[in-house]
């Protein structure tokens, strides 16, 4: 018997219990409940008392914010067995680190063995708890203000370099620099998480060698003994992905140079400023190095590298960096860009030429230093960075992004993932997102995203949970715990699962004090047909109008979309309209009314974003407003003296009608094919179809099925002849009729043409069921792709699907 079957028995007794824990579950200190009880071998202790426990309630934020679900919980401490709760000398070592599970016990009237249970929430304390005389009163919050709120610290420049597996060999720091770096160089920041697929602005891992500061070892240009003479590390990121560096890690590379930046002796007007594409290899056009006979030679300007596997807070990391060939950079530009000084002169005589490369003012500084110092920032573009899902070429969504600083970069794991809900909500929502956040102190302007972003999304003292927050909002998406404690996502599209999967039915003799209302301005699902948008610098853009509703309205409802994870902002504001509506977001122009009501323990099987059918016809009757209407949960509040559930819950019942659109194996659908030389007639201005051979009835053919003209006689770039013929009529075993003339395809010959090759498909009036094909077709067909006209429709006059 299942917790719902329990829940549903009327008289049913009930217990909540408490778990503590100091090591995220793997052992339980403490075992507290609302009465003394033996559940399965762990022995629970009585000390919740009566009225113990406020309501819980947990809800979505407003506009895609990260709302946490919260309880109080009054412990007695009589005999000071809570005390720890509150000691100065254990607050530190054990209030800090612990966490607690609330459970649901549900049993049949006097059957405790027959117990079920249902977990309702992990928590962190959100604030210090408190005490009296009697009791100690605790403030709790879900993980999504505790387990998920920091991030990981990731390693630094200084601690890669001091890490044992440093050397000359695998580190252009080590001893280019020695211990100290250049000044105002930051080695002590940890490295930036980068995801998604905007340029990345990334920085010379030593910053001021476009001043004077000549570091050990460079006044000779190098450790001339070293294998990394010559080279410099331009440092990315860092990943918890130890997987070693492929080239895709890093595609691109740009160079940004500096408004100081000199070309010979005097400053370079020109190109100080300027961004220039680096290549990853120069072939030479001559004989380089002078030793290797007449050929070409091709030198490596850049390589992306990963250092060793460096261990900090618990996790495994690498970081991201580029391997930099001044020496190959300085051949390329020269050849690439023949800026020159020299020629000849106005006496006729002439000059040795030298080919130039830009440099960093200063006396001190030798060549290559003074080459790499000529630039200020550098960009790159890569896939993956720091993503670890779905790190292709195409970029992460932000449900990607989510589900890996979850994963990777919390103090939780991927075990903390609800991988269902993600899944479904990824499929509905693959919205794009690029951002950049530091675990810890952010430097001001040294890691960005392009520079239209700013290092808007860096993150002050790790908080993770801001980072979520602004991804769900780039991505309209929302973020939540469920009741078992793992974090979900929510996409306002519907997928597949929604569509297919049995609902709950809350009975309308179970539900009281229903109130429905339409969202006023500023609150979740108000209706808006114009939008504005606040791209990643912070900058609005728009108004962008919806098409189909800033007309019919009549009046200009808005709403500000923000986009701190967006990617770069369209160059045409006319085409970002489509974007905004069509493509880039996951929003709506429609009027959906919020219910809120009060059931009985039915509602306990309802989870945040469930869907649910719900009837109420105010008092009976058959005056609606809603006939096993469909739901979507906003909250729940359930008060635990009672076990009474409110719920508020926004109208979707257009998910009936609305279905997204699926692509159907085709071969599924078709009744019958040519073949043996069975050939169809067809005839320009007649509706009435022969075939040379065959029974179509046998075939199954119906009225509804659709005849799919495919003449192989005609070359594939010219198709005349292709046509689809809804079939109105199986005059006979040989002839149908159909809806469409098939003017003008090229029929007009004496007595039509035969073709060849055709198909009968089924029809949007014939599609396969769960009872005709239950095997291909369990959930039915009606979610499939079919051929409808040109305002939408299907032959019955019904809404075709959608592509959404």
């Amino acid at each position: 018997m299942a917790f719902a079957d329990v829940a549903a028995q009327d008289g049913i007794g009930w217990a909540w219990l408490l778990d503590v824990s100091f090591d995220n579950f793997a052992t339980v200190s403490y075992r507290w409940s609302t009465f003394s009880c033996l559940v399965g071998s762990n022995q629970y202790e009585a000390r919740i008392p009566q009225k113990g426990l406020s309501r819980l309630a947990r809800a979505f934020g407003d506009e895609n914010t990260i709302r946490a679900g919260d309880i109080t919980v009054s412990l007695d401490n009589t005999d000071y067995g809570a005390d720890w709760l509150v000691d100065r000398s254990t607050v530190a070592s054990q209030v800090f680190r612990a966490r607690f599970k609330l459970t649901l016990l549900v049993y049949p009237p006097g059957q405790f063995s027959s117990y079920q249970t249902k977990v309702c929430g992990t928590f962190k304390a959100l604030t210090f708890p408190s005490r009296d005389r009697e009791r100690v009163t605790l403030q709790l919050s879900d993980d999504t203000m505790g387990f998920f709120a920091d991030a990981l610290s990731s390693p630094t420049i200084r601690e890669w370099i001091e890490d044992a597996g440093s050397n000359i060999n695998t580190n252009p720091l080590f001893e280019s620099f020695g211990p100290t770096p250049a000044p105002n160089s930051d080695w002590d920041t940890p490295m930036p998480l980068a995801f998604g697929q905007g340029r990345l602005i990334c920085f010379p891992a030593a910053l001021d060698l476009s001043s004077d500061y000549v570091p050990p070892g460079e006044a000779t240009e190098g450790m001339l003994n070293s294998p990394m003479t010559g080279f410099r590390a331009i440092m990315v990121c860092a990943t918890t992905s130890t997987a070693d560096v492929i080239p895709t890690d890093l595609r691109q590379l740009w160079g940004v140079f500096g408004e100081d930046t000199m070309m010979g002796s005097s400053k370079w007007a020109d190109g100080a400023g300027t961004t220039i594409s680096i290549p990853k290899t120069y072939t030479t056009p001559h004989d380089t190095p002078s030793d290797i006979g007449p050929r070409d030679y091709t030198f490596t300007i850049w390589e992306p590298q990963k250092t060793q596997t460096l261990t900090k807070d618990g996790a495994s990391w690498k970081l991201l960096w580029v391997k930099f060939n001044v020496d190959a950079y300085k051949l390329w530009f020269q050849a690439s860009r023949k800026i020159s000084v020299g020629g000849t002169q106005t006496d006729g005589s002439t000059t040795a030429v030298a080919y130039l490369v830009p440099q960093a003012p200063g006396s001190v500084l030798q060549s290559r230093a003074k080459m790499f110092g000529a630039f200020s920032h550098f960009q790159v573009t890569g896939s993956g960075f720091s993503g670890r899902t779905n790190t292709s070429v195409a970029g992460q969504t932000g449900i990607d992004v989510i589900r890996d600083l979850i994963s990777y970069y919390s103090h939780g794991s991927a075990s903390d993932v609800d991988t269902t809900r993600f899944d479904a909500a990824r499929q509905m929502c693959p919205v794009g997102v690029s951002g950049i956040l530091m675990p810890q102190r952010p430097v001001t302007t040294r890691f960005r995203y392009s520079p239209q972003a700013p290092p808007a999304n860096a993150l002050t003292n790790g908080h993770l949970q801001q980072a979520l927050q602004d991804i769900c909002q780039s991505a309209d998406l929302d973020l939540a715990m469920t009741w078992d404690g793992k974090i979900a996502v929510f996409s306002s599209y519907f997928s597949f699962a929604n569509l297919t999967t049995t609902r709950v039915v809350i009975d309308e003799t179970r539900g009281n004090n229903v109130i429905e209302r339409i969202p006023s301005k500023g609150q979740r699902w108000s209706p808006y047909n114009r939008v504005y948008v606040v791209d990643p610098s912070g900058v609005p853009h728009g108004p962008f109008d919806n098409p189909d509703a800033s007309v019919d309205w009549g009046v200009v409802l808005e709403r500000t979309l923000h986009g701190k994870w967006s990617y770069p902002f369209a160059p045409s504001e006319a085409l970002y309209t489509q974007n905004v509506w069509f493509s880039q977001r996951r929003i709506e122009s429609l009027v959906r009314p919020v219910i809120q009501f009060v059931t009985d323990r039915d509602g306990l099987q309802l989870d945040l974003g469930d869907l649910f059918d719900f009837t109420w016809s105010r008092g009976g009757g058959t005056s609606g407003p809603y006939n096993a209407s469909v739901f979507r949960v906003e909250s729940i509040t359930v008060d635990p003296d009672t076990l009474a559930v409110g719920i508020e819950a926004v109208w979707v019942d257009d998910v009936r009608s609305v279905y997204p659109y699926l692509l159907d194996l085709e071969a599924l659908t078709v009744r019958v094919a040519s073949s043996a030389g069975r050939t169809v007639n067809v005839m320009d201005g007649d509706t009435e179809h022969t075939f040379s051979t065959g029974d179509l009835t046998t075939d199954g053919v119906v009225e509804g099925d659709v005849l799919v003209l495919l003449d192989a006689t005609q070359a594939q770039n010219v198709f005349t002849r292709f046509r689809a013929l809804r079939i109105t009529a199986v005059l006979d075993a040989v002839t149908i009729e159909t809806s469409g003339d098939p003017l003008p395809c090229d029929f007009s010959s004496p007595g039509g043409a035969n073709v060849a090759t055709w198909e009968i498909r089924k029809g949007a009036l014939t599609y396969p069921t769960s009872s005709s094909d239950p095997t291909n077709y369990p959930s039915d067909g009606t979610m499939y792709g079919k051929a409808s006209d040109d305002d939408d429709r299907y032959s019955d006059t019904g809404d075709a699907n959608k592509l959404i």
